[in-house]
């Protein structure tokens, strides 16, 4: 998908530190015991699962961790456990995991190594089966120590990070696009958004940690009909962008032209990556952002106050794009990007299929030939997300 219906991404890759924590009152039982600690670290947000269409519990943060000696140290092996259930496995990352979740610039590509002082950001991404979600979560870090010295071993574990999970539900939307042939992409462990972090104000801020790109497929499920290089070929183009609750306009930015296909967009910005676009304040400090709008077809002003389903404009090709398509996703926070990405769940739509890869999607843009789709999980879905790779259609 990166060929043609890029994320709203800028991939940020040189970390100075990574601050963030859960807001979480928790009442989780204190460690045993008290020992130096080579490796510090926390979590970037509060943990709270979302349901998807694919019937699975699907939790998605970042574990910040800092290497305080003055030795490097190599991150062999993370496994999360649960304090809360006799400190069962949950999961396990291995070195190539940890290679390609670990985020810090190095000139020889992917690391597991934390040089003295250094701290990074590591991706966790968790699905589970219904009532098999923890209540909590331990990250313990197995590690080694290149240059051992006086109490930091040579080798150990480290618990950091102990976090509640939040046993709230995510926020409940209606759908940002009406009608059917939606492809959801981009989502979840998908590198586009989950790679994007954004220093600003003084911090990190990971917005699309939950993001979704919609792309509109013609009725016989290709790409376009037409000249590729037409946007008006793209069923998706010109659609109408809904609001998903009764919200007030914060942010409206208009006046840019649509990328044409095959082009990059210059001069990358915060004014202009998400080209034009609504920011929408929808209650309880979350905020929805619409991205990639149509030049002159947004529909309201700042300050205005919009009911749920409302018109907000085209959907377009402007901004960071590379095709037609509506980047979505919620913050908690008053801007669009200097926040954290946070779950949302759809309280109707339905399921048509899902395509089992992305070669599938790939070949589908270089040949505009149907794409496949498998039958799972059709049917009607409520206070879901949709999962990565499905079709779906909205009410009307």
């Amino acid at each position: 998908m990166k060929k043609l219906f890029s994320a709203l991404s800028l991939l940020i890759l040189i970390f100075f530190i990574f601050t963030g924590s859960s807001c979480q009152k928790t009442q989780l039982p204190p460690l045993s015991e008290s020992k130096i600690s080579p490796l510090i670290g926390n979590v970037t947000t509060d943990l709270t699962p979302a349901k998807f269409s694919d019937g699975k519990y699907y939790l998605m943060y970042e574990l910040v961790v800092s290497n305080v000696t003055k030795s490097n140290i190599v991150i062999e092996k993370i496994t999360l456990s649960d304090p809360l259930n006799n400190d069962n496995t949950i999961s396990e990352m291995d070195t190539e995991d940890i290679k390609n979740h670990l985020h810090i610039t190095k000139n020889d590509g992917p690391t597991n190594i934390l040089e003295p002082n250094e701290t990074a950001a590591i991706i966790i991404n968790q699905i589970y089966d219904e009532g098999s979600v923890p209540k909590a979560i331990d990250h313990n870090i197995s590690y080694t120590a290149l240059e051992p010295y006086l109490i930091i071993p040579a080798q150990g574990i480290e618990k950091i990070a102990r976090t509640q999970v939040s046993p709230e539900k995510p926020i409940v939307i209606s759908p940002p696009l009406a009608g059917e042939k939606w492809l959801a992409v981009n989502v979840s462990d998908n590198y586009a958004h989950r790679n994007s972090f954004f220093p600003l104000n003084g911090q990190w801020f990971v917005p699309e940690r939950w993001a979704v790109d919609y792309i509109s497929l013609t009725n016989d499920n290709r790409v376009h009909s037409g000249d590729p290089e037409n946007l008006k070929s793209y069923p998706g183009y010109g659609q109408d962008l809904l609001a998903v609750k009764k919200a007030k306009v914060l942010k409206v930015v208009d006046g840019l032209d649509d990328l044409e296909i095959g082009k990059t967009l210059q001069n990358m910005s915060l004014d202009n990556l998400g080209g034009n676009y609504v920011f929408l304040d929808i209650g309880d400090g979350y905020g929805a952002f619409y991205a990639h709008i149509i030049k002159d077809t947004i529909t309201v002003e700042e300050g205005d106050t919009v009911k749920r389903g409302q018109v907000l404009g085209k959907l377009g090709n402007s901004g960071n794009s590379t095709g037609p398509h509506l980047h979505f996703h919620i913050v908690k926070g008053s801007f669009p990007l200097a926040a954290q990405g946070v779950p949302y769940i759809i309280d109707e739509f339905t399921v048509a299929g899902q395509v089992p890869s992305y070669e599938i999607i790939e070949k589908g843009i270089d040949t505009n030939n149907p794409i496949e789709f498998t039958q799972d999980f059709v049917g009607t879905h409520a206070d879901e997300m949709p999962a990565d790779m499905t079709l779906v259609s909205f009410p009307k």
